[in-house]
């Protein structure tokens, strides 16, 4: 069984746990103080973090796949 990350599935964690910590600020100044522009930041990194985790996902998939054809 293969222990390789094969599809940089920690790095893309760690970018996801990454970019959720830097959407809070924007998401408190947006609840808290109205802040307009602070909204858009945040569609626009939550919009990253989709892509993030579609991509996370499919090489989940992926090394799964791999990981079970060595048997």
């Amino acid at each position: 069984m293969s222990t390789k990350d094969d599809y940089n599935i920690d790095k893309q964690w760690h970018e996801i746990k990454k970019l959720i910590g830097e959407i809070q600020p924007d998401i408190i100044k947006f609840v808290f103080k109205g802040n307009k522009s602070a909204s858009v930041r945040t569609r626009n990194k939550l919009n990253n973090l989709r892509k993030l985790c579609v991509s996370l996902r499919d090489g989940i998939i992926k090394q799964r796949q791999d990981n079970e054809s060595e048997y």
